[in-house]
This record gives C-alpha cells, structure tokens and sequence, in this order.
C-alpha cells in the first residue's frame, strides 16, 4: 500500500498483513474456492518504504481482499489521514497469482496505485493536487516454517514510481489460549532505487521495520493492536520526508488498533 507493500507487501504480500500470513501457512489444495477477508485499521502515522506519508498524522486504512480459484486473488486499500482535509489520501487495487511447492510459495501479481493529490500526501504531478496514477509489478518468494515465514519480494514501479525495490519480511507466529490469542512479532526490510534515489546503501537502504501485532479471536473476528518502530537509515528519504512536511528524524515509533473479519 503503498503499503501496505504485506501486505502488501504490504501490503499486499506485505504489507504488512495478517492477510498474507494466513496464506502463506494454508494448504492450497484444501483452501476454499472463494474467501474474504476485510480489515481496517487505525495507525497512528502512514509509514510506507521509509516514507511518512501522512506527515505524522494517524490515518485510517480499510483494506479488503478475495482469495480465489486457482491461487488468484484481488485486493483493494484506501488511507485517509485524520487531519483538517478528511480527504482519502490514496488508493490502491492489486490482483495476484500465488503457489505453493512443499514448504516454498511462489507469487506475483500488479499493484495499482491512485493518488488524488491532497494536502496530506501530494500527488508527484506538478500540480500536487492533481490525480495521478501508478503502478507496480511484483514477483515474491516465501519459504514457510513451522508458524512462521520469510518473504523475498522484487517490485518494478512506473510512471511516477519508477524504479525498483525489495522487501524482505520476516515473520514468527506464537497463539496461546486456545489460539484465541497470537502475537506475530516481525521485521522488514526495504532497500529502493524509487524516485531517484541516489546510488549507495546510505541513500536506498530506505527502512528498517520491527513491530509486534497482538490479535484476539472472536469467531470469524478478529481484534488487533500493534506497536511498530521504523528506522530510516537513508539520507535521501529521511530529507524527502522533512521537504513534504513530515519527520526527518531517523527513529519512527508508532502503533495501530484494527478490527478485521474473515470468512470462507
């Protein structure tokens, strides 16, 4: 999600996200044909790549996916910052391809990226209140273990997101409680080209990610919290992020509380 990159990936793989957690632990030959899961979330500040697009406001990210036949999947997201626009800051849609081979999982698909161009989070036209539109190819590979897993993702942007990164997540999932409650403590990794960014690990290591989301499970439910800290060691990003009104510092604390349902 821009993202959510779970989820998304994250937003969508990357992103950050239960979502793909879920995925990457099931069977795909015993999975349903057809699932839903759908989430929001209320962060507390919009951090994607490094980048703090909600120039330190908290937000709130509705984010719906369907797991279909095949391994396809679809997915949309929508964050609005909680400011004095009440504006919806961007969207994304995605479509996705996934497989599972024993304990690895193969994946890929293409992220849409609409942004109106709002206060908040400029759009990259020269007029920044104007709507543009991007996008993004990605090819991600999983290597799952017993309640955890590690994504690898490649993502090629254009138009005003050209260029190239890489996400690496890493995830271990622990429940207790009659799996009514689990902790999914990870930590991601973002190293980019985007933008221009200038050659060298000082400049495109963009961010460094540890979190802790805790989940309790009413039926088809489920209740979230998380505490989040993303380090910036790029000078590049961290100076983009004081030029749009954000913060430069390099150490970014924030949390989240979301509700999400699932059903199959």
């Amino acid at each position: 999600m821009r993202p959510l990159s779970h989820l998304c990936a994250t937003a969508l793989l990357s992103l950050a996200l239960a979502p793909s957690a879920a995925g990457a632990q099931t069977d795909s030959s015993a999975a349903p044909a057809v699932s839903v899961y759908a989430e929001t979330r209320l962060v507390s500040r919009y951090v994607w790549r490094g980048y703090d697009l909600s120039q330190g406001n908290a937000a709130v990210q509705p984010w719906v996916e369907l797991s279909l036949p095949f391994g396809l999947s679809a997915n949309a997201f929508l964050t609005s910052a909680l400011d004095d626009h009440r504006d919806v800051d961007e969207g994304q849609l995605g479509v996705g391809y996934s497989r599972e081979v024993g304990d690895w999982e193969f994946g890929g698909g293409y992220l849409h990226y609409i942004m109106p161009g709002t206060q908040t989070e400029p759009s990259a036209a020269d007029d920044p209140l104007e709507t543009t539109t991007s996008g993004e190819w990605y090819a991600a590979l999983t290597r799952n273990w017993t309640d955890g897993w590690a994504t690898l993702t490649y993502s090629r942007g254009n138009r005003s997101g050209k260029g190239n990164s890489l996400n690496l997540w890493v995830e271990q999932d622990f429940s207790w409680g009659d799996d009514r409650w689990a902790a999914q403590p990870y930590l991601q990794v973002d190293y980019l080209d985007e933008y221009g960014a200038p050659a060298g690990l000082d400049n495109r290591l963009a961010m460094v990610e540890v979190g802790v989301p805790v989940l309790f499970t009413l039926g088809p439910v489920q209740l979230l919290a998380a505490a989040q800290v993303s380090f910036i060691p790029s000078r590049y990003v961290r100076a983009a992020n004081l030029d749009a009104g954000a913060s430069g510092r390099t150490v970014l604390p924030w949390f989240s509380i979301g509700v999400a349902f699932e059903h199959d």
